[in-house]
């Protein structure tokens, strides 16, 4: 995780930076990113060559990339290739679901009356055994609280997207080829979008209230034909994650810890999140 986010603020102060230079240029930023990416690396070919020689282990993804590329040419694997598709993985599927998972933690800590409704439903669905797929349909307050979780919260804070013409918006005009912000925690908490934007409700996204949202106000997954790919999938994940924690723990942030939004690639607590964690009793 080190190693990850040290590539994104790499690659952060790179892109904000007014003038670029080639990554072979000696300036600290270069060096950290490429430090940061040769140990993203070391572990990614690790994951990769162990798998390549002990097919006894556990099915995964990367069995599933492997036995792709395999009918793609079976005399041979493509060993950046898969690198690139578990980098991508990890950098795309597994920080961003986890930042969403620990402001969901956060903000269920905060607001009491949602987490006793949040447990009466995982109560009811699950009867104190794990949650599986088949589950997930069911479990219908728990995905209101992720989705609004991820509004007061995206897990990235903004996307960007080039224009392919003109376009005037109000007063401005956008010109043809101009890269644009579409910042999703702004628009998320916009008085005009939004009633009592910055309170946490998860009864926004009921399904009855969900069809009167002003179209283009809530994308924390981006919009479009470059939706995030892996939208499904990682409310998949956390529908399942969030119910086996508040299964087993109670959570409370730690008395006087000072929680300071840190907004990069991703939306993250610029110190953590520092939380007590007690077990529930069966």
């Amino acid at each position: 995780r080190g190693s990850l986010t040290r590539s994104a603020q790499a690659a952060v102060a790179i892109m904000v930076s007014p003038i670029r230079l080639p990554l072979w240029v000696p300036l600290p930023s270069h060096s950290k990113l490429r430090k940061a990416v040769h140990q993203i690396d070391a572990v990614v070919y690790r994951m990769i060559e162990r798998k390549l020689h002990d097919r006894e282990i556990q099915q995964n993804v990367l069995s599933k990339l492997i036995k792709a590329l395999q009918q793609e040419d079976p005399h041979a694997i493509d060993h950046r290739r898969l690198r690139d598709e578990c980098t991508t993985i990890l950098l795309a599927g597994h920080e961003t679901t986890s930042n969403a998972l620990t402001w969901t933690l956060y903000l269920l800590s905060q607001h009491r009356d949602v987490l006793n409704r949040l447990q009466e439903e995982i109560a009811q669905v699950l009867g104190g055994r794990h949650p599986d797929y088949a589950d997930v349909e069911h479990l219908k307050y728990t995905r209101m609280v992720l989705q609004e979780s991820m509004r007061l919260y995206p897990p990235v804070p903004g996307v960007t997207r080039q224009s392919n013409e003109a376009l005037e918006i109000g007063a401005r005009t956008i010109p043809k080829d101009a890269i644009v912000e579409a910042i999703a925690y702004v628009t998320h908490r916009h008085p005009d979008f939004w009633t009592e934007p910055n309170r946490f409700d998860p009864e926004r996204f009921h399904s009855d209230r969900v069809k009167l949202l002003y179209p283009g106000s809530y994308f924390p997954f981006g919009l479009g034909p470059r939706r995030c790919i892996g939208e499904h999938m990682a409310m998949l994940e956390m529908s399942l994650v969030l119910p086996m924690l508040v299964q087993a723990f109670e959570l409370r942030l730690v008395e006087g810890f000072k929680v300071v939004l840190h907004s990069q690639l991703t939306m993250r607590a610029q110190f953590g999140l520092v939380m007590e964690l007690r077990a529930r009793r069966a």
